[in-house]
This record gives C-alpha cells, sequence and structure tokens, in this order.
C-alpha cells in the first residue's frame, strides 16, 4: 500500500491525539492525501478557534489535497445514485478511485461498501 487518503474522521481523532496517531504515523513513508472535501470539513467546524484553524492549515501543507475534477465529480454522482452515501463521502469514495488509493477510515458504512476497485481500511481494525 502506497497511496492512502484519509477520511476525515481519522484526521479528527489525529488532531485530537487519539488511538489512531500511532498508526498514521506509520504510513509517515507514504504518499498521504486527502480530498478537497475533507480540508473543508475540518476547517469549516464552527467551534474552532483561530489558533486550532492555523495549526490545522499548518498541518494540511504535510498532506496532498486533491481537488474536485470531472472524473471524480461522475464518479461521485454514481456512487451517489447507487447506493446510500451521502454526497462529501461520494466525493471521498471518488477521489480514491480516481488517484488509486486506499481510504483510512472509521466510518462503518465506507467500510462495508462494496465497489470495483475500492480498498477501505480502518486503523482500529487491526
Amino acid at each position: 500500500m502506497s497511496r492512502l487518503l484519509f477520511d476525515t474522521n481519522i484526521l479528527i481523532d489525529y488532531l485530537k491525539n487519539c488511538q489512531s496517531i500511532d498508526y498514521i504515523n506509520s504510513f509517515i513513508n507514504n504518499d498521504l492525501f486527502i480530498s478537497y472535501i475533507t480540508k473543508m470539513e475540518l476547517l469549516a467546524h464552527s467551534s474552532l478557534s483561530e489558533e486550532e484553524k492555523s495549526g490545522i492549515q499548518i498541518f494540511l501543507t504535510s498532506l496532498n489535497i486533491i481537488p474536485m475534477n470531472e472524473k471524480i465529480e461522475r464518479i461521485a454522482i454514481d456512487l451517489r445514485m447507487a447506493t446510500t452515501l451521502k454526497l462529501p463521502d461520494a466525493i471521498i469514495v471518488a477521489t480514491a478511485l480516481v488517484i488509486d488509493a486506499t481510504i483510512l477510515t472509521r466510518d462503518k458504512r465506507l467500510l462495508a461498501l462494496k465497489w470495483p476497485g475500492l480498498v477501505v481500511r480502518s486503523p482500529y481494525l487491526q
């Protein structure tokens, strides 16, 4: 596994120093990615102080942020129409499919999702 795409919940755990921190740190030599939607979800939290936002923005510079493009958009729409995924999750899954990355999440719906080419793992289920 060389490319990893983090779901928002894993990064929230990481930023709160929850149990996923050692697991994420073990992939430090891998290519680490997030969808632009994950960046938005992290920074749009209403309870964040300016200091916390600044810390998140600094942290985000260590990740590759994948912008929306037509291919991701098309796959996300297909996923949304064919499954019960919410649009942000469909965008995250589509992003992983387009860049050929494994999704790291604790979202049970994503972990159970069956879709051609999709690989999903949890740092809590080893």
